[in-house]
């Protein structure tokens, strides 16, 4: 586990529930190269079932507009996915 995992990790310490932004969601989908591998911690938070994530219906409008601009169907598709097939 890199620093930065463990600096998530730490901080994830006692939490149960979250709130996710449009840019964080940026990051894991399209594996931004700095924030990519502290999104996936989180993930594994989140599938783990110890963190309980939760989105604004306004994140999807904002994820979606790049990939609609640039006809990235399969971008489009997983962030449909994740952000209203998600428990």
């Amino acid at each position: 586990m890199g620093s930065s995992s463990l600096k998530i990790a730490e901080a994830l310490k006692g939490v149960n529930r979250i709130g996710i932004d449009s840019t964080p969601l940026i990051y894991l989908l399209e594996k931004h190269p700095l924030y990519f591998d502290r999104m996936k911690v989180i993930l594994e938070y989140l599938t783990s079932g110890s963190i309980t994530a939760y989105s604004s219906t306004l994140t999807l409008v904002e994820v979606l507009v790049q990939p609609f601009k640039t006809g990235d169907q399969s971008l489009v598709r997983q962030y449909e996915a994740i952000l209203m097939n998600s428990p």
